[in-house]
């Protein structure tokens, strides 16, 4: 069965111009579409001078508001240039991607063509990773024709949101307090973040930005210490938000943090939540070494081993790389394989020097245990 799930990522402004970005789901393969409207009909082209330059230009006659600026989702790089008064904008795909021409009023033109045009105040653009969604490539045989649509007026809704009521944002202070939390945590000041968090909801109950903004409370109180805090308002998240691309994130939050309060069964089961239903995220590999340090507790000293082994070859990214190896290393100390942890720390500073240097908390950390193991200081000075 097909099915498909939209939420709005993120609305932007040019003035007269909407952007809009959402994301959906068809037989189970992520998909994203941005929607551009505009008061007056703009001109929107696929160019396809070769796989490279494949891209979406479209030209408006307007002025970008002030804090337009280019930015990335998991599809589109989007960026702008202006060229003799006119806005150029830019949609480069990151997979690929397909440019729809939507017609100004199908009710009262009473016939819709199936044929690209130049001009629209709509146009949307699909991307996606192996085929549009919903389309078919099959053919049929028939007379190629056009619909025509009867005079009566049917009724409509805008947007909706998940509470299906219309859904009417456009991006003003709210989004101006959501990117200083999110430059806030990027530079680790939690407490800072998680009152600036507490004010943007005081001025804005409703905004737009509500789930964004509830993903950094819940990491900063995590990075706080604050755990009962934490397992208040994680579980709720996950159920609010169920398709949302940091779940598995969320989901090892909460395993970490019944970890640190010593509750390992519970635990293990978020940790195996993740590896199940999410065995392609980054977070995957990093709940197996969780799972393996807590067997290592437990004595089962075997499959702690195979735990790490597989999370090391599973890992995504070359910091999970990292961490995993160092904690494999401890593991290794601690059981009394000293050539394994030697060989494990060797590759890290081998393959990610500069680890240590922007993980201060983690390189203190890592030296004291050395320390208190009397062993291999020196490799990390």
């Amino acid at each position: 069965m097909r099915q498909i799930i939209l939420f709005f990522f993120l609305i932007l402004s040019l003035k007269a111009l909407n952007l809009d970005v959402s994301y959906g789901k068809n037989q189970n393969k992520l998909f994203s579409i941005i929607t551009l409207k505009n008061d007056i009909s703009f001109k929107c082209e696929q160019i396809e001078d070769n796989i490279d330059k494949n891209h979406i230009r479209c030209e408006i006659d307007a002025i970008p508001e002030n804090g337009f600026l280019p930015f990335e989702t998991n599809f589109f790089k989007i960026s702008y240039k202006m060229e003799q008064g006119v806005f150029a904008l830019l949609i480069y795909p990151k997979k690929k991607l397909q440019l729809f021409y939507i017609p100004d009023n199908i009710q009262n033109t009473n016939l819709f063509l199936g044929i690209a045009k130049t001009l629209s105040k709509t146009w949307q653009i699909v991307g996606f990773e192996d085929e549009v969604p919903f389309l078919s490539k099959k053919h049929h045989n028939g007379i190629n024709f056009p619909i025509s649509f009867d005079r009566v007026k049917f009724d409509y809704v805008d947007e909706i949101d998940i509470d299906k009521k219309p859904l009417v944002s456009n991006v003003g202070a709210d989004y101006t307090d959501y990117l200083k939390v999110k430059d806030l945590m990027e530079q680790k000041y939690y407490k800072v973040a998680l009152k600036t968090i507490d004010t943007a909801f005081r001025k804005f109950p409703n905004t737009f930005f509500a789930k964004d903004l509830l993903f950094y409370q819940i990491k900063a109180l995590y990075e706080l210490n604050l755990f009962d805090s934490v397992l208040e308002n994680a579980p709720d998240w996950v159920r609010s938000y169920p398709t949302d691309i940091n779940v598995p994130e969320v989901l090892y939050i909460i395993g970490n943090t019944y970890t640190k309060i010593n509750f390992p069964s519970e635990a293990s089961n978020f940790y195996k939540r993740i590896i199940d239903e999410y065995p392609e995220n980054r977070f995957a590999p990093l709940a197996k070494m969780e799972i393996a340090k807590n067997l290592a507790q437990e004595a089962s000293f075997g499959l702690a081993r195979i735990y790490f082994s597989q999370a090391y070859q599973e890992a995504k990214d070359l910091d999970s790389v990292t961490i995993i190896a160092l904690n494999w290393a401890f593991f290794e100390i601690e059981t009394n394989h000293p050539q394994n942890a030697r060989d494990l720390i060797e590759k890290i500073l081998q393959s990610n020097p500069k680890y240590f240097v922007s993980h201060p908390e983690q390189t203190r950390n890592t030296i004291a245990f050395l320390t208190e193991k009397k062993y291999m200081i020196a490799l990390l000075i």
